[in-house]
């Protein structure tokens, strides 16, 4: 028992409070293993609590009750102690070890009394002193992660010394923080709203905004006075729409860039030179080759480094060792990308199960997401205690805010830095919108004066409680939005209640009235009537109830669409199956623009995947049982079951590969051996023979160590293992059977090797350690790889340890994946050890796990922790297919050839993915024109890419378009305007150039040839092309007030009709119709221009329509001539019939539904439906059979970008759209075509349990139950 007199040690402090636990452990005699073991908490959690990291939560008492026990802590009033002294501490700052003093603050931002460890930004904040001092309206825009925040308070406010200023942020009542400082900011002439991007995402009333933006401007607007605004970049366009704003978005500007490579040195130097600690300058030279890549030779490129580069450096510090920063201490942290994501892991890992369910609910509420689904942080307010002390330990990392009773996340670089967040949110997006959605309506309400109107009732109300319930997300609403759902509650009631009264007094009339009539007729019909009633009530609410639940499966859907896009299509076909509503119809249809994989059932742990060239086999481990399943992929997209090789033991594999001829299978596990399996029947796999790879006896020192990757030499005789103890291991290959010839260390003769891999051409071998990469060379394919020879070492990317390396199909090009995310390129022939490449990529978020080229070497895929896949073109590699996971993508690999991606993931999910989909990507520049051939089989996209204007597409397999033709550079390499028009009756391709004239292209020749010279006018360019269905007229026009005709019958000799159709402004857009006797151009004046062309020669203006309230921007007829449509500006289309083309006749009301301008617009072959490319990001499709009564069929959003153009194939299957994100995407155009073609994609259908949780209450029953793996 320990004493408790009054000589017990202090638990003042966390490290007297952990240096004294760590004494009582040491004289029970336990070991930390020990100790964990007795008290079943994992290693690391006591680890911390003995180190003095972190300390036992309110939530572990009891765990901390155990330990004391366990270490010999028994009197009950030393117990509580201990208990009350862990309580005190909770409550105080955590002190944390390394440097007296830490000069980086981590991801918060630098505040004005954190002035002196602030550097790199002296420029711009002489700029803004100089902006204050003229007065008025100023702001500051950089992107996330710039610094404008710490510029703000660690660069203009300390620089202003007494003068200093006001700081607020909005908040979620911005005018109350406006009171708050008003005559403060006034007694010093400044005012400074940072983070004003706020009054969009967490200030739910238009009229306060407005509000707080008027007497901002007020305030600015008074003698010596002076307002700052920071606006987050990405909110810009937003703020652009608020006139107030708008003069000092022009005149008044400051933007917040990213650092040169000076500025970057002195933001790293600074502090620790006053700090007075010392820096390695080869971490230096590591962290600016980071943040700056090769090519990028003055700024920083990422909008998050800079928080990234602060986090990572406070870690640095506090693990240095005698005042010294080294790239050791900087490779621990796990680099740039790496450290926030340990920091964060390191927390979670902590906590216990209850605390990290806590947790995650308390961060998610910190999390806002916008109606475009942009997602930020958002300060939150929490009455709960308790909370703050299940984050006590993130709020000690800087990684979560702690202010009175609000919490918030640090910077917006914690959502996309820290995975497990990310995922999160990707998987709780429609919790995220709801919760959106439900505090608009609130603050609606409580703006409104409680305005019973504002209220939710019927559907919408039980839709928003139902989902409160089953999600358990009640506890994240607030006082207002709590008041506001127990009024729509009590509304609903109330209005039930009057409901029934109504129909009680009607039914009391009704019977008074009728009741002679009853009399004659008798009771018969009454009884048959009140029937009807009772079965029309009940279909009636059947009917809304499916059309609810279509509706939610749809949200369910689209949100699915980025992460698992194979549930998500199935969600969206028993969607439309409950009910066929707009919402359905639009996830169906978007469903099969979407890359669909296949996705292959059975397997329940993490997996990898493999892939036979010589024999079509694809060979997937399941880590749960151990097991093998071999597929055959002749079609990839219908893979076939073999057969299953069981192993005699489970034991994980972490890697494996087929011989040449693909007669056996060979892997090595986390045991140190290595299995091969005889499986050239695969039907029949042989029995698995086992061998040691690194086991030796206690002489020689060599304990047992797990394989992490194994190389086969293209022979197929020798094999190469790499361990985690011993470096690597040499064995020969015979029938399946293992000899050993040796063993290798790493260079530096300590570390273990963690990848290896083998040339094709045999002649390297190339293995990591640590951060170093060592490369053997063999003058001969076959001599012994490891011996006689030193190998050529080079440093890691970024000195950041590798996972995965592989070479080119030709031996020339290695490519490295490394933990930092950066996929690095090497060029391997001609040098004396790889030479790094120059390219430009976006870095994963996290490790990369597999690398592999296709077997032309055209393509490079890689996976990555991150949970995305992507394929990359090897001429520039510019990614040719992004693919997104349920979790860790863990495996990659080509199969037939280039056009199928094999994914293996640790969801247990085997996916087969087609590249690159089904949409027309490579096109380098925004897609202006869309084409379709006759027979609806090729597509050609128009693109303002100086290469190349036009590319022509097979489309005949939509799920894997194949580029046949380019219509090459123009003369001079000339760019192009964008227009471009095909006519199909002669293959003849119109394309404008940026000077002007459009030139003319034969697309039957292969490659397209020009044909003649370029048709000029002068200098007019033109943007808009358009043949006429014949091909005989051609008809241009742009940025000027002309339209120009062409008669294009012999395209060699093509010549002007007559003089150019004047109008009176600029033309955005002309269509023929299909007689070719009019000509249709829509006007930057708001009108459409209908010409007579009958006579080319003489050209007569027909007709003026009007409607639109702003430009109009696109024009087509109906294929039968007697109708024509055309798009604005103003976000509308209006329809005219124009049976008598002088005397047009406007169709109904204004085509509504976009909420931005309408670029596009054209009718299906049969006349009943109208699509139109918008700059909201969507496709619209309307449905008018009846032209005075369109209604809206279907919003399209799967191309993900705003939309120039969309038209109907002619056979009426198929939608193109042309966006700005350099695509063409390819929709299904009606349903039945759509649940054809997703259930010949999806393979294995969605399981009973994924079915759980988007239907629970319906009978399992998927939408594809015939398909799957055969």
């Amino acid at each position: 028992m320990t004493s408790t007199s009054r000589h017990s040690p202090p638990l003042d402090t966390r490290d007297q409070f952990a240096a004294e636990l760590s004494r009582l452990r040491e004289r029970s005699g336990l070991s930390v293993r020990d100790l964990a073991g007795a008290v079943d908490t994992p290693l690391a959690t006591i680890g911390g609590y003995l180190s003095g990291r972190h300390l036992p939560t309110v939530a572990q008492s009891a765990l901390l009750r155990r330990i004391l026990t366990t270490v010999g802590v028994t009197d009950p009033v030393e117990l509580e102690r201990w208990m009350d002294a862990a309580s005190a501490l909770r409550r105080s700052p955590a002190v944390r070890r390394g440097p007296d003093t830490v000069p980086y603050r981590g991801l918060l931002s630098y505040r004005r009394e954190d002035a002196e460890w602030f550097f790199g930004r002296q420029d711009l904040t002489d700029r803004l002193l100089t902006e204050v001092a003229d007065g008025g309206l100023i702001v500051v825009v950089g992107p996330s992660g710039a610094g404008k925040s710490s510029l703000l308070r660690a660069g203009l406010l300390a620089a202003r010394g007494d003068a200093d200023g006001v700081l607020i942020t909005p908040g979620t009542d911005p005018n109350a923080e406006l009171d708050r400082v008003t005559d403060a900011a006034a007694a010093r002439g400044l005012l400074i709203v940072d983070q004003l991007e706020e009054i969009f995402t967490v200030v739910e009333s238009d009229e306060e905004r407005s509000r707080f933006l008027e007497r901002l401007a007020a305030f600015a607007a008074q003698d010596s006075a002076a307002v700052v605004l920071g606006l987050r970049a990405d909110f810009y366009s937003a703020a652009t729409r608020i006139p107030l704003l708008v003069e000092a978005l022009q005149h008044r500007q400051v933007v917040v860039g990213g650092l040169d490579r000076e500025q970057l040195r002195s933001a790293i130097l600074g502090p620790t030179g006053r700090a007075g600690l010392a820096v390695e300058p080869e971490l230096v030279q590591t962290l600016i080759r980071e943040l700056a890549p090769r090519g990028m030779t003055t700024s920083v490129p990422e909008a998050g480094t800079l928080p990234l580069l602060s986090h990572v450096l406070r870690e640095v510090c506090l693990r240095a060792q005698k005042g010294r920063l080294t790239v050791a201490d900087y490779v621990a942290t796990g680099g740039i990308s790496g450290a926030v994501q340990q920091s964060a892991e390191r927390v979670w890992g902590h906590l216990s199960t209850g605390d990290q369910d806590t947790a995650r609910r308390l961060i998610l509420r910190m999390v806002n997401m916008d109606e475009n689904s942009v997602v930020t942080r958002r300060p939150t307010f929490v009455d709960d205690p308790g909370a703050f002390a299940v984050l006590a330990q993130f709020i000690d990392e800087r990684l979560i805010t702690a202010d009175r009773d609000t919490l918030g996340i640090s910077h917006e670089a914690l959502l996309t830095a820290w995975p497990r967040l990310h995922d999160w949110v990707g998987a709780d997006r429609s919790g995220l919108r709801n919760l959106r959605n439900l505090r608009a309506r609130a603050a609606v309400w409580e703006d409104g004066g409680h305005d019973e109107s504002a209220l939710l009732r019927g559907g919408p109300l039980g839709a928003v409680t139902e989902w409160l319930e089953e999600s358990g997300r009640s506890t994240d609403l607030d006082g207002r939005e709590r008041a506001f759902l127990e009024a729509s509650r009590k509304g609903e009631i109330a209005g039930r209640e009057r409901r029934r009264r109504q129909v009680r007094t009607l039914r009391t009339l009704v019977a008074a009235a009728v009741v002679l009539m009853l009399l004659a007729s008798g009771f018969a019909v009454v009884a048959a009537s009140a029937r009807s009633d009772a079965q029309g009530g009940r279909t009636a609410a059947q009917t809304a109830s499916s059309r609810a639940l279509a509706r939610q499966l749809a949200v369910n859907a689209h949100d699915l669409r980025a992460v698992d896009p194979n549930v998500a299509a199935q969600l969206a076909q028993v969607a439309y199956r409950t009910s066929p509503t707009v919402e359905a119809r639009s996830a169906l249809l978007d469903s099969t623009a979407s890359n669909v994989p296949t996705r292959i059932s059975g397997h329940d742990g993490p997996t990898f995947a493999v892939v036979s060239a010589a024999r079509k086999t694809l060979a997937v481990s399941d880590d749960s049982d151990g097991t093998v399943h071999l597929y055959g992929t002749a079609d990839p997209r219908r893979p076939t079951t073999l057969g299953v090789a069981v192993p005699t033991r489970i034991v994980q594999q972490f890697s494996a590969a087929f011989t040449s001829d693909g007669r056996y299978l060979i892997s090595g596990s986390s045991d140190g051996t290595i299995t091969t399996w005889d499986v050239g029947d695969p039907a029949h796999p042989g029995v698995p023979h086992t061998f040691p790879a690194f086991v030796g006896t206690a002489a020689d020192g060599v304990s047992a160590t797990g394989v992490n990757s194994i190389a086969l030499s293209p022979d197929g005789h020798t094999l190469i293992a790499a361990g985690t103890k011993v470096g690597l291991a040499v064995f020969t290959l015979t029938n399946g059977v293992l000899t050993r010839r040796g063993t290798t260390s790493m260079p530096d003769h300590s570390t273990p090797a963690t990848t290896v891999s083998y040339s094709p051409d045999g002649t390297h071998v190339l293995a990591t350690g640590g951060t170093v990469l060592s490369m053997w060379t063999s003058p001969t394919i076959g001599a012994d790889p490891l011996t006689d020879r030193s190998p050529a070492t080079f440093a890691s990317p970024g000195g950041s340890k590798v996972n995965v390396t592989t070479f080119s199909p030709d031996s020339r090009t290695l490519a490295v994946g490394p933990h930092s995310g950066l996929l690095a390129i090497y060029r391997v022939a001609g040098a004396a050890k790889p030479v790094p490449v120059p390219i430009t990529m976006t870095p994963y978020t996290s490790w990369i796990n597999a690398l592999t080229f296709s077997a032309d070497g055209t393509m490079l895929a890689a996976g990555s922790s991150d949970s995305s896949a992507t394929v990359f073109s090897t001429v520039d590699y510019r990614p040719v297919l992004a693919v997104k996971h349920p979790s860790l993508v863990t495996g990659v690999q080509f199969v037939g050839g280039t056009d199928h991606l094999v994914t293996a993931s640790t969801d247990g999910g085997v996916r087969i993915w087609t590249v690159p989909g089904p949409s027309l990507t490579g096109l380098g520049g925004s897609v202006y024109a869309v084409n379709w051939s006759a027979d609806s089989t090729h597509v050609i996209a128009g693109t303002n890419e100086i290469s190349s204007g036009a590319s022509l597409f097979d489309v005949t397999d939509l799920t894997h378009p194949r580029l046949e033709k380019v219509a090459g550079a123009a003369p001079g390499k000339e760019g192009f305007s964008g227009g471009a028009a095909f006519a199909t009756a002669t293959d003849t391709l119109a394309v404008g150039l940026l000077s002007g004239p459009v030139q003319l292209w034969n697309m039957a020749a292969s490659p397209p040839t020009r044909i003649g010279t370029s048709l000029t006018q002068p200098g007019q360019q033109l943007q808009s092309v358009m043949f006429s269905a014949s091909g005989h007229l051609l008809a241009g026009a742009g940025n000027g007030d002309l339209i120009y005709l062409w008669d294009t019958t012999e395209p060699a000799h093509a010549r002007l009709t007559t003089a150019p159709i004047a109008e009176p402004n600029q033309i955005f857009g002309v269509a023929f119709s299909p007689d070719e006797k009019y000509l249709a151009a829509a006007v930057i004046d708001d009108t459409v221009r209908l010409w007579d062309i009958s006579d080319t020669a003489r050209s007569r203006l027909a007709a003026t329509l009007t409607g639109f309230s702003n430009y109009a921007l696109g024009v087509s007829f109906s294929k039968d001539g007697k109708l024509l449509a055309a798009s604005g500006a103003d976000r509308t289309i209006q329809i005219w019939n124009i049976s008598d083309p002088k005397k047009p006749v406007k169709m109904g009301e204004s085509l509504a539904g976009p909420t931005n301008q309408v670029n596009d617009v054209e009718f299906s072959p049969d006349g009943t439906k109208l699509v139109a490319a918008s700059l909201d990001k969507s496709v619209w499709v309307w449905d008018i059979t009846d032209p005075a009564v369109p209604s809206v069929w279907a919003q399209l959003t799967a191309a993900g970008d705003e939309a120039w153009v969309a038209d109907f194939s002619p056979d009426g299957r198929r939608i193109a759209g042309g966006s700005i994100n350099d695509r063409v995407s390819l929709w299904a155009s009606s349903p039945d075509t759509a649940t054809q073609q997703i259930c010949g994609e999806v393979g294995a259908p969605i399981t009973p349990v994924q079915w759980k949780i988007y239907l629970p209450d319906e009978p399992y029953h998927p939408p594809c139950a015939a398909t799957g793996s055969r």
